[in-house]
């Protein structure tokens, strides 16, 4: 089976973390009703202390810097991946007629 929101934590060896981070970022995509499939890469930056959050949309791509402890990832990634979320639907607010279906259906509900 395919998931539509894939995953992946890279850097960190606690799996009770890395499990947080997910969830996170699942709830994150529930919130905010966002069609499509979806990556999703946590990572250590080549710039010390940071974490690289890159969100891969169908032919879409934003990644941007998160400068906190590992252990602070799953309550700052929910803010961050809005921000994210939204730079990506103003640069293509209507990729695919589903998606302008349902913008539709939902402003005149």
């Amino acid at each position: 089976m395919h998931e539509r929101i894939a995953i992946e934590v890279d850097g960190i060896e606690d799996g009770t973390l890395v499990d947080a981070i997910k969830d996170t970022v699942r709830a994150s995509f529930r919130e905010r009703a966002v069609p499509g499939s979806w990556r999703i890469l946590v990572r250590r930056s080549h710039v010390g202390g940071r974490w690289d959050l890159t969100v891969y949309g169908v032919d879409q791509r934003h990644t941007l810097s998160i400068a906190v402890p590992a252990a602070l990832l799953p309550d700052l990634i929910p803010m961050r991946l809005r921000e994210s979320l939204e730079r990506l639907r103003v640069a293509r607010p209507y990729q695919t007629s589903a998606d302008a279906l349902s913008i539709r259906a939902a402003v005149s509900a």
